[in-house]
Formats: structure tokens, sequence, C-alpha cells
């Protein structure tokens, strides 16, 4: 029997997932020379922990369904509880990072790294999992993440600092176990409870068909789902709300308002015209807000001077994939708005202002006052200071060089 390239069942929480993710009727992925594998690519599944649909299977379907690839793009899925789901043989050319799919074999972390952090158990299961390829196919000799291949700067993804991570000596960690049950803790929402296991919302329910999660008491016992049969049923995982791709529930995962009339305005502010909310146009502004829109190639490049002008902002536009006019309207008054050029003062924020302040996690109100140019500052690097000068800013000089780059 040919061996199966990444297959390591004796690695902690390691588990052979290839026959339960979702696979094209007949395509198939090509089979390449395990030499040519060197580079380990990182990544964020953009989906947040705990989402309905936010794991291995789920990304599986969409990887299929939508894309109408031959199966998952990733070699392995880490899941919030650190399961190591083995998707794929990792000598396969499997879909992640484009142009460098030959040589490079794919980690996806479950989470919107944007808003939230990988577990503990993730970390962990990382380390383990990138030293044990590296031990066994020495020929691996760099890892990265998404946005660090080329043409994928703009690209948010994975959004928390791997190096960091993997900088770490591995511990041993032990699995928990799943058929058991669960004592409410103060606080506790299903979502929080699903949020570092390896199940979902709608699974839980399953599990507890007499429990309403709305009135959860402290000390009260649930069951964590097992069985299949405590799982949700193959006509629910055929929903949008099971495999993440439910805009509503998206946005009200990271804390916003995901009424009709806030995603009307949401599609509006990104461009889709006519929103009515349907499938089409749902799927349309998920894929926007989640994964970012891709901003155009081969444009001229910006000056970097640490001025905050015009060219600057339409550059940042186009990155943040938000409507490009060069200006900043719906602003207050004040000391650092005063000493931004491209900035109009009124009221209502600004479009660009509210996709920096999501990709910031810092309250989304549109409008860019200290603490925003704060967590602006922290996230360029420099010295943080929540002011800003009008010409000749070191804030605005490294924002300038990474919209350069097409990334933020």
């Amino acid at each position: 029997m040919s061996k199966v390239h990444g297959l390591f069942l004796d690695v902690p929480k390691f588990v052979d997932y290839r026959a339960k993710v979702v696979r094209h009727a007949w395509k198939k992925f090509p089979v390449l020379d395990m030499e040519g594998k060197t580079e380990i690519a990182i990544h964020h599944s953009l989906t947040r922990q705990g989402l309905s649909g936010s794991n291995a299977w789920g990304y599986s379907k969409y990887h299929v369904d939508t894309h109408n690839w031959p199966g998952i793009g990733y070699s392995y899925v880490i899941e919030p509880d650190g399961t190591i789901k083995f998707c794929n043989p990792i000598n396969w050319r499997t879909y992640h990072v484009g142009n460098s799919n030959n040589f490079s074999i794919g980690i996806v972390l479950t989470g919107d790294f944007r808003y939230e952090e990988p577990t503990e158990e993730q970390k962990e299961s990382l380390r383990l999992l990138v030293a044990r390829l590296k031990k066994e196919y020495p020929q691996i000799n760099r890892v990265r993440s998404h946005d660090e291949y080329p043409d994928y700067y703009w690209k948010s993804c994975c959004e928390f600092d791997y190096q960091k991570v993997l900088a770490e000596k591995p511990k041993v960690p032990v699995k928990e176990e799943l058929g058991s049950t669960y004592k409410v803790q103060e606080g506790d929402t299903f979502w929080s409870i699903a949020k570092g296991r390896d199940f979902n919302v709608i699974d839980l329910e399953h599990a507890n068909p007499k429990v309403d999660a709305r009135t959860l008491q402290i000390g009260q016992m649930i069951n964590i789902p097992g069985k299949e049969e405590e799982r949700a049923t193959e006509e629910e995982k055929k929903s949008p709300a099971y495999h993440g791709n439910s805009i509503q529930k998206y946005l009200e995962s990271i804390g916003e308002d995901g009424s009709f009339a806030a995603r009307k305005r949401r599609a509006e502010e990104l461009g889709i015209k006519g929103y009515k909310g349907t499938a089409a146009q749902n799927l349309q502004l998920l894929g926007i807000i989640r994964d970012g829109n891709k901003p155009p190639q081969n444009v001229a490049k910006i000056a970097v001077d640490g001025s905050w002008g015009q060219a600057t902002t339409k550059r940042l536009q186009q990155v943040l994939g938000t409507p490009v006019t060069g200006l900043i309207g719906g602003q207050s008054r004040h000391a650092v708005t005063n000493n931004i050029p491209s900035v109009r003062f009124g009221t209502g924020g600004s479009a660009v202002i509210r996709e920096m302040q999501r990709r910031l996690k810092v309250t989304v109100d549109g409008s860019f006052g200290p603490g925003t140019l704060r967590a602006l500052q922290r996230r360029m690097g420099t010295p943080v200071t929540g002011a800003i000068s009008r010409t000749n800013s070191s804030v605005v000089k490294e924002m300038q060089r990474r919209l350069n780059e097409n990334r933020f």
C-alpha cells in the first residue's frame, strides 16, 4: 500500500477526515512529486468560531458547491478545540495560494482572526503539526501566511502572529471527549459553548431538545453532541446557515446588525446596486464583507510622503473595497481630522473609515477620531500617540507603503 503523505495518526488530536469531506463527483486534484513540496501556507477560515458550518465539512461543501473545485482547498483544518482534520494528502495540488499551489501545503485554522483570536488549543496543534511536517519532510524550508504569497498582499489572511506562535515550544495537549455533559457557567450561551469545540449551535440544539437556549441557568447540565443522531440533520446541513454562508448570521456573529435595513445599507456602501436580499446578492455581500474585494492590479503607486491626501484615500478605498471617491466624508472637526487633507466635514461617517474600523477591531461608527487613530498606529507599528501631523506623518507613511503593496 502506497504511503499517504501527511497522515500523522500519532500526533495528538489528529483525525483522518478524508472520508467525511464533500468531494466533486468526478473532478480530482493533480498528484505531484512530494519532493517539490517545500513550503507551508497558513490561513484562517474567515468564518467565526462556533458559526454553523465553520468547520472542515462546511469549507469542503463551499469549495465544491460554490467554486466547483475537486474538494476542500486545504490539506489540514485545525478546529477551535485543537482537532487537526486531515482532508487531503499533502502531495496533491489543492487550491489555496494560486500560482504557489505546486510547492505549498495548506493549513487553515477555523476562525475570523480580524475579530477574534486563535484558541490556545489551535496554537498548540499548529506547533505540533508544523514541527512534524518539517521533521518528516526536511525539504520544507519555509512557512508563510496567505497574504505573504505573490499576488495576495491584499488578502486579510491569516491575521494572527503565526511566527510568534511557532516560536514557542510544543506541549502535549489532551483531547476532550465528545458525547459528555457540560455545566453552564455565568455568561454562557449556546454560541459561546460551541465556539471552543468541534460542533456548532445546531448540533447543540439537537443534543438538548428540551433546553431553551435563551434561558440557560448557571449550574445547568447540558449534553455535548457526540453521536450522529445528536447532530444536525442532512436537510439542515444543506442550508446556508449551516455551512457558514448566511450573511445575517455572519453579521450577527461579528457583533453587527444583520437586519435587512442594515444589510441594504452595507450593500450600497460596497457598490451592490438594487439590493433586495436575494440569495445571489447575499452571497456577494458576504464574500465582500468576509473575504474583501480584490483591489485593481497594475495601478500607479502613490507617493510615500506622510500626507493623507486624496490619492492616499483613493488607494485606501480600493484596497479596502469601498466606493472610490478620494474623500473621507461625514467627519466631525477636531485635532485629528483637521490634519487629514482628504477629510470633508459633516455627519454620518464614512464607508472607508467603517471598513478600516472593522479591520482594526474597534467601534464601528465611521468617524475617524483619536481611538481609531491609535488602533491604526498600533497596526502600522508606529508610535501610538493618538495625534497625527498634516505632513510627514509616520503612520501615514507606513500606511502608504502597505497600500502600494495592495495591503492594509
